[in-house]
């Protein structure tokens, strides 16, 4: 097998305000630019002197932010660019109970977890297959079923053309988080 070198970009944010300014679509191009996994990422707007290069960049963001968070920062150009086709939005529309009295300082057996989780998908190289069974569901929900539902939503309309594209990186990331 070739090598290929790749340089995975994480942001870890508890707010994507603090990441992303608001109303910032040059910085939004960047983001989109990453998100495609160009085989070169060259910038030289911010160091003119020395020119930022990357090889083959894969960015991953995970961040929080309220819908109505989104619906300010956003502007409108940031839906119709496919900023937010390219985010995968997970929301509840019912806030998790906890118990407020319940003993939550030692955490550190989660962060130990997930960080030998992430250690161990790390080491994950090669090509990805899908078994037969996964492809005959796909090419039903794509071929047949024309990917409904289709969302209405006038603001989700450059996210359309990538549910396919996006369907078939969850189910990667969901086959390697197992």
């Amino acid at each position: 097998f070739p090598v290929t070198i790749a340089h995975s970009l994480l942001v870890a944010a508890d707010e994507f305000g603090v990441f992303c300014p608001a109303h910032d679509l040059e910085f939004l191009a960047v983001l989109n630019k990453l998100y495609d996994c160009p085989p070169l990422y060259f910038e030289t707007r911010r160091t003119r002197e020395n020119p930022s290069h990357i090889i083959n960049p894969q960015m991953t963001i995970l961040a929080g932010a309220q819908p109505n968070f989104l619906a300010m920062t956003m502007p409108e150009e940031a839906w119709g660019m496919g900023t937010t086709s390219r985010l995968t939005l997970i929301y509840a529309s019912t806030p998790v109970k906890l118990d407020i009295f319940a003993k939550t300082d030692n955490r550190s057996h989660l962060r130990k977890h997930l960080i030998a989780g992430l250690e161990s998908m790390s080491e994950l190289y090669g090509e990805m297959t899908f078994n037969d069974g996964a492809k005959r569901l796909i090419q039903q929900w794509y071929l047949v079923e024309n990917l409904a539902p289709i969302p209405q939503h006038t603001k989700l309309q450059s996210y359309l053309p990538r549910r396919l594209l996006n369907v078939l990186k969850l189910s990667m990331i969901a086959a390697i988080s197992n």
